[in-house]
């Protein structure tokens, strides 16, 4: 038997849909875990009109470039807790989708 929810009240996440470069802040990071079991950190951003848009880093040898340079852009040093990353605001591209 299914489940009944009541969802009066509770706002839609608006994103980001246009492609071009944002200035959007980090509000939330959380954990996980890949299929392949890597550490995976899932990061939240938005922007001054409250769009949000996700995005991914896989914790592996081969991908800490991509955090590298992340954390370079958010002004951070080479050693850092994801927790510094709230709050921050960075210049992202948006693409089209593939």
């Amino acid at each position: 038997m299914g489940r009944n929810y009541d969802l009066t009240g509770v706002e839609e996440t608006q994103w980001i849909k246009t492609v071009g470069q944002h200035i959007v802040k980090v509000i939330g990071v959380t954990q996980g875990k890949t299929s392949n079991n890597n550490d995976v950190e899932k990061v939240t951003f938005q922007n001054a009109n409250k769009e949000q848009i996700k995005d991914e880093f896989v914790v592996t040898d081969n991908s800490l470039w991509k955090m590298k340079a992340f954390t370079k852009a958010l002004k951070l040093g080479d050693v850092v807790n994801t927790d510094q990353w709230i709050g921050k605001f960075v210049v992202i591209t948006t693409g089209k989708e593939s």
